[in-house]
C-alpha cells in the first residue's frame, strides 16, 4: 500500500492583526482572524489593489465575519494593519498599511462584520510633517 504524495495547493492559510500605537511609545499586537484556529466559524474576505501604477498608492478592503475579538479590542483609525496570506507551508504578508475607517453591520440576522478600509501611500499617511500658520478669522 503507497501513501498519496500531498496535494500542492492545498491549506490555504491566513492571519491578520493589528498593531495599536495610542502614544507611539508602546504597541501592542490582536491579532483578529487566525487559520489556524480550529473549529471556530470565522471567514474572512479580502481585496487589495494598487490606486495609481507605480505610484505607491495602495487599498485594502477586509472584512472579518463572525469574530468576537474584534467587538472587545477597540480599532481606530491610523492602527496599523497587517494581512498574511498563502498556504501552511508558505505564506506572507500581502498588505500592511494604516487603517483609515472601521465599521460594524449585520449584513443578516445571524452574521456580524467587521470592516477595515486601509490605504498606503496617502499624503496623509507620509511622515513628513506640515505646519502651516493661518490668521484668525481666515475663511
Amino acid at each position: 500500500m503507497s501513501t498519496a504524495a500531498p496535494i500542492p495547493f492545498f491549506g490555504r492559510a491566513f492571519k491578520l492583526q493589528v498593531i495599536h500605537t495610542p502614544g507611539m511609545t508602546t504597541q501592542s499586537t490582536t491579532t483578529l482572524a487566525d487559520s489556524t484556529w480550529k473549529g471556530e466559524t470565522l471567514r474572512i474576505e479580502f481585496e487589495t489593489e494598487e490606486i495609481a501604477v507605480e505610484s505607491g498608492y495602495w487599498s485594502a478592503d477586509i472584512s472579518v465575519y463572525n469574530s468576537t475579538i474584534g467587538m472587545t479590542t477597540v480599532i481606530q483609525r491610523g492602527d496599523l494593519v497587517s494581512l498574511i496570506a498563502g498556504y501552511d507551508y508558505a505564506s506572507g504578508v500581502i498588505f500592511e498599511g494604516k487603517i483609515w475607517q472601521v465599521s460594524w453591520d449585520r449584513p443578516d440576522s445571524v452574521t456580524s462584520r467587521l470592516r477595515l478600509i486601509c490605504f498606503v501611500g496617502l499624503l496623509e499617511d507620509k511622515s513628513t510633517p506640515v505646519s502651516v500658520t493661518v490668521a484668525g478669522g481666515t475663511q
